[in-house]
C-alpha cells in the first residue's frame, strides 16, 4: 500500500507539471512563488513525503477544497466570497484531524441552508456527531478508524451539497483514502503536511485547474484562496483533485455507501475515546444542529 501510497503522490505531482509559468501569466499579485524550501513540511508522524498517512490528508483537502469552490456564492454572509475564502484558508492550514474536523463543522455551520436542501436533515444532524468526534478523538489510539471516517464524511457532504456533483476522480480518491487508512493506518500522533493551492499542468488560459499539493514541492506558485475564488467565478477556473492510482474507479457511488465508510458514531467513539467522549459530542452536536437549523430570532415589542 506504501508503494501505491507514494504514486499517488507522484500523480499529484505530476498533475501540477510545470504549471508555474502558466500561473504566474494568470495570477494576480497575491501570488508568490514557492522556491525549494529548507525541509520538508509537515506537522507530525505520518507527515513526510510519501507516506501514506500524508496521501491521505491531502486526499481530504483536495476532496474537501473541490466541494467549497464549486459554488462560491453558498456561503450565509454578506460577502460569501470572502467568507469562502477564509473557510479555505483555514482547510489549507489544517495540521492535524482534528483540525479538519473543527473545520469541516465550520463550513457546514456557514453554509446556507438551500446549498444543502437536498441533505435530509436527520442525515446531516448523525453528520454532524460524526464530525464532533472526528475533531475530538484521540488520533493516539484510532488514526485509522478517524481517518475513514472522515473520508466518508466528505464523500457524504458532497453528495448532499447543491453545486456540481463531486467529480468521479474525486469519489474515486477519496474511496482509495478511506481504503488506504483501513489498510495503513496512520500512525499515533498523525499529523498533516504542509500544502498549498497551484495549478495543475492540464491548465491553459481560459480553463484554468487547479488542486492542492504539498508546500515543500519545489518550484510551483502558490495560489490564494481569493485568487482561486477569483478564476472560479470570473474565469470558468476550477479545482479538480489529482487522480487516484489507476484502475480505482468504483462509480458514483450512494449515500448509504458514503455512511457506511464514515462507519457508526458508537464505534468510532468506542475506539477513539471513552463514554465521556461519546457525551461531549452528542452534546455539542445537538447545540451546533439546533443553533444552524432552528435559529432564535429576537423581535423588538415596542
Amino acid at each position: 500500500a506504501a508503494q501505491v501510497a507514494g504514486s499517488f503522490t507522484s500523480a499529484a505531482n505530476a498533475a501540477v507539471g510545470r504549471a508555474s509559468q502558466l500561473a504566474s501569466a494568470t495570477a494576480s499579485g497575491t501570488t508568490a512563488m514557492v522556491g525549494g524550501l529548507a525541509s520538508a513540511l509537515g506537522y507530525g508522524p505520518g507527515s513526510g513525503a510519501g507516506e501514506p498517512a500524508a496521501d491521505i490528508a491531502l486526499g481530504l483537502v483536495n476532496g474537501l477544497l473541490e466541494i467549497m469552490a464549486s459554488d462560491p456564492m453558498t456561503m450565509d454572509a454578506e460577502s460569501p466570497q470572502a467568507e469562502l475564502a477564509g473557510h479555505i484558508d483555514a482547510i489549507i492550514s489544517c495540521r492535524s484531524l482534528n483540525d479538519f474536523g473543527a473545520r469541516l463543522l465550520d463550513y457546514w455551520y456557514a453554509l446556507r441552508p438551500d446549498a444543502l436542501a437536498q441533505w435530509p436533515l436527520h442525515k446531516q444532524q448523525s453528520w454532524v456527531q460524526m464530525a464532533y468526534l472526528v475533531k475530538y478523538g484521540d488520533l493516539r489510539r484510532a488514526p485509522g478508524p478517524l481517518a475513514r471516517a472522515c473520508c466518508g464524511l466528505v464523500l457524504e457532504l458532497g453528495d448532499g451539497f447543491r453545486g456540481e456533483p463531486q467529480s468521479d476522480t474525486a469519489v474515486s480518491a477519496l474511496r482509495y483514502c478511506a481504503d488506504l487508512a483501513q489498510s495503513t493506518p496512520p500512525p499515533a500522533g498523525w499529523g498533516f503536511p504542509a500544502v498549498m493551492i497551484a495549478a495543475r499542468a492540464d491548465s491553459s488560459i481560459g480553463a484554468q485547474r487547479y488542486c492542492a499539493i504539498r508546500a515543500d514541492t519545489k518550484g510551483f506558485a502558490r495560489v490564494a484562496a481569493t485568487e482561486l475564488i477569483g478564476i472560479v467565478s470570473k474565469q470558468g477556473g476550477k479545482f479538480v483533485p489529482p487522480d487516484p492510482p489507476q484502475g480505482l474507479d468504483g462509480g458514483r457511488g450512494s449515500p448509504e455507501e458514503f455512511r457506511a465508510i464514515a462507519g457508526s458514531f458508537d464505534y468510532l467513539a468506542g475506539e477513539a475515546g471513552d463514554a465521556a467522549l461519546s457525551q461531549k459530542c452528542l452534546e455539542k452536536s445537538d447545540r451546533l444542529f439546533t443553533q444552524k437549523t432552528r435559529p432564535i430570532h429576537f423581535q423588538n415589542q415596542a
